[in-house]
């Protein structure tokens, strides 16, 4: 992305087939991590695993009384994807293949605009239409 700084994380000690790069503009920071499944069906069914858990927890939420939207939308990104809360800062979740391209806006703190979120997730779909 012009006018970005980006750098590649290194994951966890443990994690592979995962890519993280951070990229900052201004006081913007965006996170894309790119995990890479064996198969298609085991991207479609960790992303339906992650989907569940965040239902799961709307509900529990709702059943003490509390409102809790996590999924904020769904998206026809890539091959399906969503937008959902991430400690209080909204992020974009979708697969492509046997890829799951997570990306969020660390800062600033708080950040409630997907906007960078799925612009980078736009770039990072069209950069895996060849894979």
């Amino acid at each position: 992305m012009p006018g970005w700084k980006c750098r590649s994380i290194t994951p966890i000690q443990g994690s592979s087939g995962v890519i993280i790069d951070h990229c900052e503009s201004a006081d913007i920071a965006v996170k894309i991590a790119v995990t890479r499944a064996r198969s298609v069906e085991e991207a479609q069914a960790a992303q339906k695993e992650t989907m569940a858990h965040l239902r799961l927890e709307e509900e529990v939420a709702a059943k003490r009384g509390k409102e809790l939207h996590l999924i904020k939308e769904e998206l026809s990104l890539g091959d399906g994807g969503f937008v959902w809360d991430i400690i209080g800062s909204e992020a974009v979740e979708f697969r492509k293949g046997r890829f799951i391209v997570n990306v969020s806006v660390p800062l600033p703190e708080g950040n409630k605009d997907a906007f960078f979120a799925r612009k980078f997730s736009e770039y990072a779909a069209r950069v895996l239409e060849g894979y």
